[in-house]
């Protein structure tokens, strides 16, 4: 019941995509650190999620991280 319940708590990508108005690609963006999101987006994604105040402050700077660190095939 409970893996059910949180299960249904948690949006897919897709949807989050949706839920914060944004194209699945640029999610994906925003995860692999190739962009950043606008603050506008930022705050969608993370009322969609749920983030408020100070965790909003972490998944910014999160995201600042992940777009500093190289990934293959992209040049810092």
């Amino acid at each position: 019941m409970l893996q059910q319940a949180l299960k249904a708590a948690i949006p897919t990508q897709p949807q989050l995509a949706r839920m914060a108005g944004v194209s699945y690609s640029a999610l994906r963006s925003y995860r692999r650190g190739e962009r950043l999101p606008p603050a506008a987006v930022l705050r969608r994604l993370a009322q969609a999620l749920g983030v408020q105040g100070k965790q909003l402050v972490r998944l910014a700077a999160q995201l600042e991280r992940a777009a500093a660190q190289p990934t293959k095939g992209r040049k810092p």
